[in-house]
């Protein structure tokens, strides 16, 4: 499609001529448009669009016929009327649009940089030098002064933390904070101190001594059996330091335990507590005269239940504590937070004291001293079988569910035990409905029974196929006459 192009010429006219009034002469150059230009050659490749979007007819108006050059007859046109200004703003000529239309676009330039940084330079050999040695000085000095400075950092530190302690411990005692508990262990021993007395043996070639307590308020005193063994005469001196002269009333072996007895006014009893009841762990008290040290009061927490006797007191349950227990305590009290009697003193472990101390629990003192007060003499319940210890191996081979209870290991013919049915081999696990710790209780249990009671006992028995049956058997205590075993032990009675 060919496509006339409007050129205009301004400098081939005067301008006089231009500022008469003349309008100024187009030339019509015939350029060709690509199809791609042409809207009509669109249209024609795309007959949806040129249905899509027809071109309303436009009016034709008059043209004036064209003029002809004189100098060559090329047809030029002219317009006689002015042109729309709004088409081509006057600031802007041909040229100048021809030229924008057919100039290249430039590429974009990097935005140019004001003042660049300079690039660093590089490094010298002495800088690196310095360093090198700054460092080698930094680690000596921290080498040959750290450990210094570390341990008077320490010390300041240790030294501050005491002052603060002290400084909060002087401001904490102004407010009294254990006079509840300085009250309660003087008012402990101030229960107990009226009835604590201590005794003095003579024998023939010595005097011994040790403690004692009255339980009664005619005079019955207990003490230990070594204490007062041997001697011929006993003196007393209570609290109030009166001298008086006591009398033997009866003495039982077997417990290591005596009783004498004084004729006094105003004399103050102690009394029982609960040995049984008493929980390992719970606070006692100690009180006697170790040294001849009248009126000397010790306190600990109660160590351990039914503990063995030493050599000569095989059968006995002894309470352990750590109070201080030392020559001249036996005989004593031990008591429990209330001031009742729950043991009374009677061995430590080894030559001297180390922390380990012994008391025969007040069950078993109370009903000796009861027997020693009306019959002189204690009669004791009896069984006729020899306990053990059910170990571990032992219960996890008969399928026991605990350790709890006593083995038979021997039985009598023809005691109580085997006329009830019990055989060697039979597990005991309660007597009369109370569960059996361990064998040592078995010993107490049946001395503190009344001679020809019945007594009901729970037995666990194997068959012929090794399975554990309950058994119930009714036992009829009986006297126990035989005397106590001496075996090798590691005990000490003080004298």
């Amino acid at each position: 499609m060919t496509k006339l192009l409007i050129i205009e010429r301004p400098s081939q006219f005067p301008r006089s001529v231009q500022q008469q009034g003349h309008p100024r002469r187009q030339f019509m150059v015939p350029t060709r448009m690509s199809s791609e230009q042409d809207p009509q050659s669109e249209n024609a490749a795309n007959p949806q669009r040129r249905q899509a979007q027809p071109l309303a007819p436009q009016p034709l108006a008059p043209q004036p016929p064209p003029a002809t050059n004189p100098t060559s007859n090329i047809p030029l046109t002219s317009q006689t009327h002015p042109r729309p200004t709004s088409l081509r703003p006057p600031s802007v000529s041909v040229q100048q649009r021809i030229g924008n239309a057919y100039r290249p676009t430039p590429e974009p330039q990097p935005p140019i940089q004001k003042n660049p940084a300079p690039a660093p330079a590089p490094a010298s050999g002495w800088g690196t030098y310095f360093f090198l040695l700054t460092m080698i000085l930094t680690i000596t000095v921290a080498w040959l002064i750290g450990p210094r400075l570390v341990e008077e950092y320490h010390y300041a530190a240790a030294v501050g933390k005491a002052r603060g302690e002290y400084e909060h411990a002087v401001k904490q005692l102004e407010q009294a904070p254990l006079t509840e508990v300085s009250l309660a262990y003087q008012m402990v021993a101030q229960r107990i101190r009226p009835s604590v007395v201590s005794v003095k043996a003579f024998k023939s070639k010595e005097v011994g001594f040790g403690s004692g307590v009255l339980l009664s308020a005619d005079g019955y005193i207990m003490s230990n059996a070594h204490v007062i063994k041997d001697a011929s005469r006993f003196q007393v001196e209570l609290y109030d330091r009166r001298q008086v002269t006591a009398r033997l009333v009866g003495v039982d072996n077997e417990s290591d335990l005596a009783v004498l007895k004084i004729e006094a006014n105003n004399l103050i009893p102690a009394t029982w507590g609960d040995s049984d009841a008493i929980e390992v762990g719970s606070m006692v008290w100690a009180i006697g005269s170790p040294y001849e040290f009248n009126q000397t009061i010790t306190s600990g927490i109660l160590s351990g239940k039914n503990r063995r006797g030493d050599a000569y007191h095989t059968k006995q349950t002894l309470l352990q504590t750590d109070a201080a227990v030392n020559p001249g305590n036996s005989g004593g009290p031990l008591v429990d937070i209330q001031g009742k009697v729950i043991g009374i003193n009677t061995s430590i472990f080894g030559k001297t004291f180390q922390g380990i101390s012994f008391a025969v629990p007040s069950s078993t003192a109370k009903f000796v001293f009861e027997q020693l007060v009306t019959d002189q003499e204690v009669e004791r319940g009896y069984l006729g079988l020899s306990p053990g210890e059910v170990s571990v191996k032992r219960a996890h081979a008969l399928g026991l569910p605990d350790q709890r209870g006593a083995i038979v290991r021997e039985i009598t013919t023809g005691s109580p035990a085997y006329q009830a049915g019990i055989r060697p081999g039979d597990i005991l696990r309660t007597w009369q409905g109370v569960a059996i710790e361990n064998y040592r209780q078995v010993f107490r249990l049946a001395e503190a029974t009344p001679v020809d009671t019945n007594v009901t006992l729970e037995i666990w028995r194997s068959n012929a196929q090794g399975v554990l049956i309950e058994h119930t058997v009714t036992v009829t205590i009986g006297k126990s006459s035989n005397p106590p075993m001496r075996v090798p032990s590691e005990f000490s009675r003080d004298r």
